[in-house]
């Protein structure tokens, strides 16, 4: 092996490591993140506050848990309508998926 194919190795090897540091460093999330559901009391309200504060307690973030109308379509519209940065999850059952099939005019494509 030549002197030279192991330092370009080393290099590169470098390179990477110091790439890998900057992705380990970036935190997520960094602000709060938004779980959108419907049918406040409801089986999928329940479950979106428990699975907020499961990331709470692990990423050290506030969670918030938006219950919007009765339905399926109120909450989705919002996500939709959300920047796509991550922070934004619609949290529901499968009625979110089956209306647009449902529906003809549903305001979302699945």
């Amino acid at each position: 092996m030549s002197f030279s194919r192991f330092a370009g190795g080393s290099v590169t090897a470098g390179v990477i490591s110091c790439i890998a540091c900057i992705a380990l460093a970036q935190n997520f999330p960094a602000k709060s993140v938004f779980l959108y559901t419907t049918a406040a009391g409801g089986g999928a309200d329940y479950a979106a506050r428990q699975t907020a504060q499961g990331v709470a307690v692990n990423t050290g973030q506030h969670v918030v848990v938006e219950t919007r109308g009765g339905s399926p379509i109120i909450p989705a519209q919002a996500v939709v309508k959300a920047p796509a940065d991550g922070y934004t999850i619609l949290f529901y059952s499968n009625a979110v998926w089956i209306l647009p099939l449902l529906q003809k005019n549903a305001p979302y494509d699945p």
